[in-house]
């Protein structure tokens, strides 16, 4: 069994039966899983630029106003997820306007 908690309902989409594309708004991402050998995450696709991350060296992060704080109102916070076999897109929903994402890939998630 798989258990999610955090700031909303987490989205799930079945590629194929080895792996599941994963929305989660804790790190603003979509997370491709592999739930077939238990190897856990395989993929990442950040949905904030890079300098919008959390330092990893900050004891005291989260508290205050400070910039890092600031820069989560840029994040999506991706919740439900949609795509199609020969699709080479993903739509996501957010709980921050706009509420409905879409994210053009190089080639179906399937491939």
């Amino acid at each position: 069994f798989v258990t999610a908690t955090g700031k909303g309902p987490v989205g799930s989409y079945a590629i194929n039966h080895q792996y599941i594309l994963v929305s989660d708004s804790n790190f603003d991402a979509l997370l491709i899983v592999d739930v077939l050998n238990g190897s856990g995450i395989v993929a990442t696709i950040a949905l904030h630029l890079a300098d919008l991350n959390p330092p990893t060296d900050d004891a005291h992060f989260g508290e205050g106003e400070d910039d890092h704080m600031k820069a989560f109102k840029y994040w999506v916070d991706p919740t439900g997820l949609a795509s199609c076999d020969e699709c080479n897109y993903i739509y996501f929903t957010s709980q921050k306007e706009p509420n409905l994402g879409y994210l053009e890939l190089d080639r179906p998630l399937l491939q």
